[in-house]
């Protein structure tokens, strides 16, 4: 495509922001680090399970038997200001991109072609994931012409374009994107305009593909907060690594009572990552047989992720006081 136009990332990141609330990730990846994963949709046949949003509609998209680069394509009607974006929809009829675990596929792609009514179209590419708050995207340029182009996205953090969390607008870590590809659920592409005027976009040939030699991912530090707190009888708490959901879910917290030499109360196990809520927030609570006046906090040690690696950093709660 034509150039990359990195200074409007940033400006147009609502594009998608408006639209992610409607378009949760479905299903659950798979453990482990396997070996590279490819998707792929040459839509010669059918829509392949991809849907459209408008901001208001989350629909099938609409599919078209020719016309596309090679055979056929889907394609949609986009409409200021809200516009939209298409995306694979695990699960759907006649889907063929299942959720995995795609931390094997640092330093792959995300390609597609793409077409447009009005050739200043950008055109962002990014992917879901349910082990991250961040939806990773980048600015893959703009279409340039009147027909097809195609669109890459290499899956790296050290590359122009730079890979993004299309809600915030920040630069992704390496950790961060190898946490995200860990939970990989479906990509988008989402067609972004300067002016007012509705466009029709067509999509072909969309594909997740790893690196052609495989390499360790950039694995790392991911920080995570811990709340504390006693009511009802109950000691309750809420463990969260936003960029980072298995680094909350499944982890064992110790709960102690402060004193000169402090005291064990018990150790208990956080819930799975709420993936409802933002930041994965994961859950637990401990009713102890007796409870002595004083001061208490829970703390969680470090520790490597069996998902993607990372290294999960330890971390200590403010006090709850036990009246």
């Amino acid at each position: 495509m034509a150039g990359h136009a990195t200074n409007n990332t940033r400006r147009r990141v609502g594009l998608v922001a408006v639209v992610i609330t409607a378009l949760v990730g479905v299903g659950t990846a798979a453990g482990g680090q396997p070996a590279p994963i490819t998707r792929f949709s040459a839509f010669d046949s059918s829509s392949e399970g991809w849907f459209v949003s408008t901001g208001t509609n989350f629909s099938p998209a609409d599919w078209n038997a020719t016309g596309g680069q090679s055979g056929g394509d889907i394609s949609a009607t986009f409409d200021p200001p809200a516009y939209g974006i298409f995306q694979s929809v695990p699960g759907s009829p006649g889907s063929t991109w299942a959720p995995g675990n795609a931390v094997s596929d640092y330093g792959g792609q995300l390609v597609a072609d793409v077409s447009s009514t009005d050739p200043t179209t950008m055109v962002y590419l990014g992917f879901f994931s349910d082990n991250s708050s961040v939806l990773a995207c980048a600015n893959a340029g703009s279409i340039g012409e009147v027909g097809w182009a195609e669109g890459s996205v290499p899956l790296v953090t050290d590359n122009i374009p730079h890979l993004i969390d299309c809600v915030s607008g920040d630069l992704l870590t390496g950790p961060q994107l190898v946490a995200a590809l860990a939970g990989f659920q479906s990509m988008f592409v989402a067609p972004g305009v300067t002016d007012d005027n509705s466009i029709t976009v067509g999509l072909d040939n969309a594909q997740l593909m790893g690196p052609e030699t495989p390499f360790p991912p950039p694995t790392g530090t991911i920080a995570r907060r811990l709340k504390f707190r006693y009511a009802a009888g109950k000691f309750h708490g809420t463990l969260i690594a936003s960029h980072d959901f298995s680094c909350a879910a499944k982890a064992r917290v110790t709960i102690v009572r402060k004193g000169k030499k402090p005291v064990y109360i018990a150790t208990v196990r956080t819930s799975a990552a709420n993936l409802l809520r933002y930041g994965g927030p994961a859950t637990f609570s401990f009713k102890p047989r007796r409870i002595v006046s004083g001061s208490y906090y829970a703390t969680v040690a470090t520790k490597t992720s069996a998902r993607d690696g990372n290294t999960c950093t330890a971390v200590r709660s403010a006090a709850a006081f036990v009246p």
